[in-house]
């Protein structure tokens, strides 16, 4: 991608940088990805995330749990 493509899709994102979003591995991203908890695209071998649709993903996965 060139820095004008980059700065024109912004929620693009690869999973390096999915990675860095949530501060974990590209390897976690990927079993997310594989479970069916991250919605994702693929054009041939590259995978690409939306930045919202990763947000909604994260809203609807979010619980939280009481302390015992």
């Amino acid at each position: 991608m060139t820095a004008s493509n980059t700065a024109a899709a912004p929620d693009i994102l690869t999973e390096d940088e999915v990675a860095a979003m949530l501060r974990c591995s590209v390897r976690h991203v990927q079993n997310l990805r594989i479970a069916g908890r991250l919605p994702f695209w693929r054009v041939g071998r590259i995978v690409r995330y939306h930045r919202p649709a990763i947000m909604q993903a994260l809203d609807r996965n979010f619980t939280v749990r009481a302390r015992r």
